[in-house]
């Protein structure tokens, strides 16, 4: 469907809260088409929750009263207070129907906590969210080169790169760049889910899990790479990478024989264990492999 006939479907039916969803989605589409990375990340959470809340937008902060059960510390309690609402938009949409909604979960200690919120805080989120849709169907009309989005994002510019490099990966992978070895919407999204974790430690310089990521990305990435290609394989990342060495797998000998050497041993300190025996993993570590990943990443991305 061309862009013009997508933007008078959100147009016709952008006051209806019932249609935000399919909305999001038809945004969704216009993002990709016209590269729109920063449309796409609001519309992309505001579908399926938010990751981060740095980026929460003012509108999904709501005012509830909270209700939680005794603990062995404190007795049973009941105040108002201001929560961060990271949910999907369907479950707004499916709780905005009630004039006070109950919302049942539990604290990092594991006290049940249940917040009743009025419909009125609901109504917030979705009018929000039709503001928005209006602003940008409104700038995409004038000019599609003009559609940056205001969050409530960090001013960091440590932060602000993070964020970049996730948003063009999320974009690119939403795009379809690693489909083939990805089966269906459930593995895409868990496959993302790890480039946003590896990413985040990234940011947070937490060089550990950083080599665990790369090297269970890896993983994956080649399992899958010999599958398509025939290729029999082994049981352990260490005996696959003996075969993308002996094979040459993508001309690229010399760095998976890298990966071999340093990577696969540093995976192992998952394990406490074995990471109180083992070389600190520390930036440097970081700095000389993860050249290595990008590279080989990117073949697979190719």
């Amino acid at each position: 469907m061309k862009t013009k006939k997508v933007i008078e479907l959100i147009e016709k039916n952008i006051e209806d809260k019932y249609q935000i969803t399919n909305n999001l989605k038809n945004l969704i589409e216009i993002a990709k088409v016209h590269n729109l990375r920063s449309v796409f990340e609001w519309a992309h959470w505001e579908l399926y929750g938010y990751k981060e809340i740095e980026a929460l937008p003012q509108y999904r902060k709501l005012n509830v009263k909270l209700h939680k059960q005794a603990s062995a510390w404190f007795g049973e309690r009941e105040y108002e207070k201001v929560i961060d609402f990271i949910n999907p938009i369907e479950e707004v949409v499916s709780f905005f129907k009630n004039k006070i909604s109950r919302y049942d979960t539990t604290n990092i200690w594991g006290t049940p906590i249940t917040y009743f919120i009025p419909q009125s805080e609901f109504y917030k989120i979705l009018d929000g969210v039709i503001d928005i849709l209006r602003k940008i169907i409104s700038k995409i009309k004038r000019d599609l080169n003009a559609i940056p989005i205001e969050l409530n994002f960090i001013e960091d510019e440590v932060y602000r790169e993070y964020k970049s490099k996730l948003r063009n990966e999320e974009f690119e992978i939403s795009l379809g760049c690693f489909d083939k070895f990805l089966k269906d919407d459930n593995e895409k999204e868990i496959f993302i889910n790890n480039i946003r974790d590896l990413l985040k430690f990234e940011y947070e310089h937490r060089f550990k899990f950083c080599m665990v990521m790369m090297g269970s990305i890896l993983e994956f990435l080649l399992d899958r790479y010999f599958e398509i290609n025939n290729i029999p394989k082994k049981r352990g990342l260490s005996a696959n990478i003996d075969i993308a060495i002996q094979k040459d797998i993508f001309g690229e000998k010399m760095r998976w024989k890298l990966v071999q050497s340093h990577l696969r041993d540093f995976r192992n300190c998952i394990h406490i264990n074995k990471e109180m025996k083992s070389t600190i993993i520390d930036e440097s570590w970081y700095n000389t492999i993860k050249p290595m990943f990008e590279v080989l990443y990117k073949k697979f991305k190719s």
